[in-house]
């Protein structure tokens, strides 16, 4: 049993190198065998202002899930900022700009919860 954290980490490291860089083929019976599942049309729509709101309320405060900075700075900002997040964040979403943290859907917890994301 391996106890340094350090060479924990190198081994995990070294086990998904192999199993991630491992050559693998897929047959066409099995890809075929998949079936096809329905456009979600409406994950396509902008996320209305009241979203954006009830998302930055669900963050929890002393937790920083984003390098920029903790949840408080967005909530104690909210009031003056909210309309150009808004304006920025549907720029960014018709532009399809997200980041990959966010098409990741770390911090969308409140829009999952209404269905509008699944």
């Amino acid at each position: 049993m391996i106890s340094d954290p350090s060479q924990q980490l190198d081994h995990w490291l070294e086990h998904y190198f192999e199993l991630y860089a491992a050559q693998t083929e897929v047959s066409r019976c099995a890809l075929d065998s998949i079936p096809d599942m329905p456009i979600m049309e409406e994950l396509d729509v902008l996320p209305i202002i009241e979203e954006l709101d009830k998302a930055i309320n669900a963050l929890a405060n002393g937790k920083a899930p984003w390098a920029d900075g903790p949840p408080e700075t967005s909530k104690t900002g909210k009031p003056l900022l909210m309309q150009h997040l808004y304006e920025l964040f549907c720029l960014c979403w018709e532009k399809g700009l997200c980041s990959s943290r966010f098409a990741g859907r770390h911090h969308c917890h409140p829009l999952q919860e209404q269905g509008r994301l699944q």
